[in-house]
């Protein structure tokens, strides 16, 4: 779903890295350039300038915690898995572009389960992919389609077109939110056993474009991104209620990206394009909201996914902002990743 004109603040910013071209000389001339058609080249040399990955981020879309109190950061442009310490600490990385084991297009979602292993949702591959702590590759499962156990993701490396797909990991479980198809899939933890719900709707049960999804023992969160809404299910995927709507107040949501469970059963929200977090009771009730466009300490750009730690903490995906932030449980600011 394109929103060019949402992300031209972050656009004008220039990239991480670039490319150094030099002139060409003399002696270079008539020589063909590969990939060119046997075009003369236009230069001698290539080099990258910069970093990628190694802390640097690339409009981040996910971010998970491990067992361990790490975080774990994964974006759109950067193709790679980012470990953290909790006080911001660069732990290391892994992956890579493309469609091997353990390399990754545009990355839409994270999380982790109960024994440190990382999911990753590989939007451009349309599959899981799931690792150790350390980022030592396990399994995968999925590809392109409709069928129960495919995904439609949707992916680009436009950031004006976000990828697609969520995933929420409690207990033996895995769930996803298949974007694309406007559903919710089901797993084991080594994404067999699969059950589906939903369909596209604005009714009950319904989904339109589910973006994010959170899980504990008793009922699963999705946002229902293109609703502008939550909607709860058990976790057998029984319809229970919804809350929200169109609004930029409250517990009314502009495209609710981002959604998190924290130990108490509280409900936290980033709120893309109002910029901003907003936390629910329990019962859906609206506690409080956080945060408004800029990108000063507290402030936000189009966050899209977030993480709380047993202490209430809230890790933010300030997306266009390339940082995650992290707040208190009563949303103040805490520090920069």
């Amino acid at each position: 779903m394109a929103r060019v004109w949402l992300w031209l603040a972050a656009l004008l910013s220039p990239l991480p890295f670039a490319l150094a071209l030099a002139a060409a000389s003399p002696a270079a001339a008539g020589e063909p350039c590969a990939g060119s058609g046997g075009e003369e080249c236009p230069y001698t040399s290539l080099t990258i300038v910069g970093r990628r990955a190694e802390s640097v981020l690339r409009f981040p879309e996910a971010v998970a915690l491990g067992a361990e109190g790490d975080v774990y950061v994964a974006d759109q442009l950067g193709y790679a898995v980012q470990r953290f310490s909790a006080t911001g600490s660069f732990l290391g990385e892994w992956g890579s572009y493309g469609s091997g084991a353990g390399q990754f297009g545009p990355i839409g979602g994270l999380a982790t389960d109960g024994a440190g292993n990382v999911y990753v949702v590989d939007s451009d591959h349309n599959r899981i992919e799931k690792f150790t702590s350390s980022g030592q590759f396990l399994t995968a499962w999925g590809h392109g389609g409709s069928e129960l156990g495919e995904f439609r993701f949707y992916s680009s490396q436009n950031p004006s077109q976000p990828p697609g797909g969520g995933i929420g990991v409690y207990g033996e479980h895995v769930y996803v939110a298949d974007s694309g198809n406007n559903r919710i899939e089901r797993f084991n933890l080594n994404g067999g056993e699969a059950i589906q719900w939903g369909s596209y709707g604005s009714g009950p049960g319904e989904l339109s474009y589910p973006r994010a999804v959170a899980a504990n023992g008793s009922e699963v969160i999705v946002s229902d991104d293109d609703n502008h809404r939550l909607e709860r299910f058990g976790v057998n995927g029984e319809y229970e209620t919804s809350y929200g709507g169109d609004g930029d107040r409250g517990a009314h949501f502009g495209f609710p990206y981002g959604v998190a469970l924290d130990g108490a059963g509280d409900v936290y929200v980033a709120d893309d394009i109002d910029h901003r977090i907003v936390e629910l009771s329990p019962r859906g009730d609206f506690v409080r909201e956080w945060g408004s466009f800029g990108s000063a300490h507290g402030e936000l750009a189009f966050p899209r996914a977030l993480a709380s730690d047993s202490r209430g903490d809230t890790y933010v995906a300030d997306t266009a902002n390339d940082r995650v932030q992290v707040f208190s449980a009563r949303g103040r600011y805490v520090r920069t990743i």
